[in-house]
């Protein structure tokens, strides 16, 4: 792979819901069921609607969109990637949608920083993504760099992509926000929509250190 390399390792999908009748799994690509280790849903706490986190900061934001200040993020994401818009219609792979520019959905915006820092994959749609086994591998735990996937069900269909920072924070960009965000992965499902954890996605082919 040249200046790159693939890291090897065995994947198995995985997700799973909690609701108010009890704790339930269900089977993943390889038709296994998992004892729901993660991938839980959770109910939405009205009272943490409106707070995000900018690096380690709690701050409020308008449902509308503010552009945050993101300058104490774990990692330091190039400015180039913090005053984007989001557009449903840059997803991967779609007529005109290269890297940010014109804005991105939220795979297209988490795609873009991950290839800028050297990591390769496809131009996946979620469902793609989480069933991928050659470029990207399910992680137990949230790393930085890995790509975290939630939706308001225990489906990677339609799922919501973002950006592990690690520290347990999330970088990802949302039509509901409408700018780039950091949140607790905590705070992003205690939201409705993304409060089922389908999984965190490491991907493979790494920049050499």
């Amino acid at each position: 792979m040249g200046s790159r390399r693939l890291l090897a390792g065995r994947v198995r999908s995985q997700a799973a819901c909690r609701s108010s009748g009890g704790l339930s799994s269900f089977a993943g690509s390889t038709g296994r069921i998992r004892a729901a280790t993660f991938g839980d849903c959770i109910s939405p706490n009205p009272e943490t609607q409106n707070s995000i986190i900018d690096g380690c900061r709690v701050i409020s934001f308008s449902m509308e969109g503010s552009i945050l200040d993101h300058h104490q993020s774990p990692i330091e994401i190039p400015s180039q990637f913090w005053d984007v818009r989001y557009n449903g219609a840059h997803f991967p792979g779609a007529a005109g949608a290269t890297g940010v520019e014109g804005g991105a959905n939220c795979q297209q915006y988490a795609y873009s920083i991950l290839r800028h820092f050297g990591f390769e994959l496809p131009d996946f749609r979620s469902s793609e993504l989480w069933d991928d086994t050659s470029y990207t591998a399910v992680s137990n735990e949230m790393k930085p760099f890995d790509l975290v996937l939630v939706n308001d069900e225990p489906k990677s269909f339609g799922a919501h992509v973002g950006l592990s920072l690690g520290h347990g924070l999330v970088l990802h960009l949302s039509k509901r926000i409408g700018a780039p965000a950091i949140e607790t992965l905590k705070q992003m499902q205690s939201r409705d929509e993304y409060r089922c954890l389908i999984g965190f996605k490491t991907v493979l082919v790494q920049p050499l250190t």
